[in-house]
């Protein structure tokens, strides 16, 4: 069954994954271009979160699509376990 989550329809499934925003802007930090990820924090996008070659405290291994080498989304502060996510488009 089918939900409404603004103007989107989701599935029950879906519904019950975490939904960011930015999730789906993630840019290559050898490479540049822009790609996306299907996982994401619990906390979303409610903590600050950069791009970089290293790994840091709090960290979302990636692998760009483009050019395939693996760099890193860091938090500072603990943005909560790492799970599915539904990336939405601005």
């Amino acid at each position: 069954m089918a939900r409404m989550f603004g103007t989107c329809e989701v599935t029950r499934k879906e519904a019950e994954m975490g939904i960011s925003w930015f999730a789906n802007e993630l840019k290559c930090r050898y490479c540049f271009k822009t790609h996306g990820t299907k996982q994401w924090p619990t906390n979303e996008d409610h903590v600050p979160f950069f791009f970089q070659k290293e790994a840091g405290n709090h960290t979302l291994t990636v692998q760009c699509p483009h050019c395939g080498k693996e760099w890193y989304v860091v938090w500072d502060g603990n943005p909560g376990p790492i799970e599915p996510v539904i990336a939405l488009k601005r």
